[in-house]
């Protein structure tokens, strides 16, 4: 199992998503799941793009840096 960071551009802002999958293609079908169930639709969002993996063991985590605001 890995963990993932993916990204993709809602509405000009760039969206963070992180998801645990087996593999590459089934991190990009989950995190497309959770877009949806936040109702960001396809139609307002870019592309989802592959940021960071690395194994998900005890400790695993990323540090998602804020946008200025």
């Amino acid at each position: 199992m890995l963990l993932y960071r993916l990204s993709a551009d809602v509405s000009g802002k760039t969206v963070q998503v992180v998801v645990a999958a087996e593999n590459d293609a089934q991190a990009f079908e989950r995190a497309e799941v959770l877009l949806d169930k936040q109702l960001i639709m396809p139609s307002m969002r870019g592309p989802l793009a592959l940021v960071e993996k690395k194994p998900l063991v005890a400790g695993a985590g990323f540090v998602i840096e804020a946008a200025d605001r």
